[in-house]
């Protein structure tokens, strides 16, 4: 009797993890920022190099760069994420969920309040 109740509450906690909810795989990528954009380019100017570095040492860098650059200099970067944009917009007024992955899970909503229910005593 003792392991029928351990093997239901493994079953229970199997089911109620805190794995988050799978994603819908035909949903559009999300949109990408100025700022991914300038990071993809310095990126290739190491590839270029040949240069090997820490991910911890090379967005350090980038974000005293991103810092330093002025607003002419990002311009280029913002066009990009404007056109990404754009694109992330029109693919999502194009996008129909697939099923099972539309609808959210959880509660319905509030019940109705039952006004014949009695009232508590105080």
């Amino acid at each position: 009797m003792l392991t029928f109740f351990r093997t239901l509450l493994k079953l229970i906690l199997a089911c109620t993890s805190s794995m988050p909810p799978k994603k819908d795989p035909n949903k559009p990528k999300g949109r990408t920022t100025a700022y991914a954009f300038f990071l993809k380019d310095r990126r290739s100017i190491y590839k270029e190099r040949g240069e090997d570095v820490e991910f911890g040492a090379f967005t350090k860098e980038c974000s005293e760069l991103w810092k330093k650059h002025s607003d002419a200099d990002k311009e280029k970067f913002f066009k990009q994420a404007e056109g990404d944009k754009t694109r992330y917009e029109e693919e999502m007024s194009q996008y129909v969920p697939s099923d099972g992955y539309g609808a959210k899970k959880g509660r319905a909503g509030k019940k109705a309040k039952d006004p014949n229910k009695p009232k508590r005593a105080m």
